[in-house]
């Protein structure tokens, strides 16, 4: 079936509206997507450092202790300390997509956490959470929906100018999606309905605009198939002697009407 020059021409102007709402909308959800996830960073780091506020009184107190004490010193003040407890238990009520709140010393041993089973052992470093906060919207989306689960915000800390442990904040990717689903739910059916009333304006606007083109492409058909519109006829103009002649005696009465004219 041969599409007609108005029919293709409608087709090309929604396409491009089409086109043009598609990649907006990519545009507007890449740009939340990368908010939620700096946001989510700033507000790790910042939980980080919070943390660390409270733990500092222990590490001042354990560098009046001695080389050999310290390393304990600084662990049991830290597990009997009721102000850091409570501070590593708060952020996970108000922040759900936080997996767990430890302190670490430079050997990676937890020395007090958010789950007390891990208080003890030795946790491996997880991948950090900025290079997500730094990446593309497609690494970013990759990231997301890829098989790593869980990452991390560290601040790392010092004692008598030499490092001594780290606070980490887990990052969980599932939890940090389904806390943020409803929202990227909204923004993609609000992205769908404008690319779908954008896209039925466009035609409807494209079509009544261009419907002239339907008789000039009916006429070009025609031209060239050979028939030809016959022009119209020129206006004949109307005296005295053709009103008398369209008459049945008209040329009689023309004729002795010269005669007369003539005497």
């Amino acid at each position: 079936m041969q599409l007609g020059l108005r029919t293709k021409l409608t087709l090309v102007m929604t396409g491009l509206v089409f086109l043009v709402v598609v990649v907006l909308s990519a545009v507007f959800v890449s740009r939340l997507t990368s908010q939620v996830i700096h946001e989510t960073n700033t507000r790790a780091n910042e939980l980080a450092q919070q943390i660390f506020e409270q733990a500092k009184h222990s590490l001042e107190d354990a560098k009046q202790a001695g080389e050999r004490d310290r390393h304990a010193y600084v662990k049991r003040a830290f597990q009997t300390s009721e102000g850091l407890l409570s501070a590593l238990q708060s952020p996970l009520g108000s922040n759900p997509w936080i997996y767990d709140v430890s302190i670490v010393d430079h050997n990676g041993q937890v020395l007090v956490s958010s789950d007390t089973k891990l208080t003890g052992t030795i946790a491996q470093a997880r991948p950090p959470f900025a290079q997500i906060d730094r990446s593309n919207f497609f690494r970013q989306m990759k990231i997301l929906y890829g098989p790593q689960r869980v990452f991390e915000a560290s601040f790392p800390f010092t004692m008598t100018g030499e490092p001594f442990g780290e606070v980490r904040v887990g990052i969980s990717i599932p939890l940090l999606r389904d806390a943020n689903s409803a929202s990227l739910r909204t923004s993609g059916a609000i992205a769908l309905v404008a690319l779908l009333v954008s896209t039925g304006l466009a035609m409807v606007v494209s079509g009544a605009t261009l419907a002239p083109l339907r008789d000039i492409s009916a006429q070009l058909d025609r031209i060239s198939a050979g028939q030809y519109d016959a022009p119209p006829a020129a206006p004949k103009s109307f005296t005295v002697f053709s009103g008398f002649s369209s008459f049945g005696g008209g040329s009689a009465v023309l004729e002795a009407a010269r005669m007369n004219w003539a005497w």
